[in-house]
């Protein structure tokens, strides 16, 4: 914020998981949007399965850095995948991949 990086557009995807765990379990994030205005960046908190909330956090033009905070889901729209720590490592089966696209073009 200090050198005016105006250009400058970070997405935090906080699914609240990380590789071997809970993040809040692991590493105390929160409260992360305070933590990032304390710095001088301009946060917006947003749903980041909503892509009108994410156009309209990109819209605004802030003279400090822009950090959006995206709440998501891991996995979301794939039964197998929601909310399970291992895919952050696991590579699906051809049987695991062809249900998740079956499943995300439903």
């Amino acid at each position: 914020a200090h050198h005016k990086l105006n250009n400058l557009h970070i997405i935090v995807d906080r699914n609240g998981l990380g590789i071997l765990g809970a993040t809040e379990e692991l590493l105390m994030l929160e409260p992360i949007d305070e933590k990032f205005k304390s710095f001088g960046f301009d946060v917006k908190v947003v749903d980041g399965h909503n892509y009108d909330e994410l156009r309209s956090a990109f819209a605004s033009k802030p003279k400090v850095p822009n950090i959006v905070i995206a709440n998501t889901i891991k996995g979301k729209g794939v039964s197998f995948m929601e909310n399970e720590i291992k895919w952050h490592h696991k590579a699906p089966s051809t049987d695991e991949f062809n249900k998740a696209i079956k499943e995300l073009s439903e």
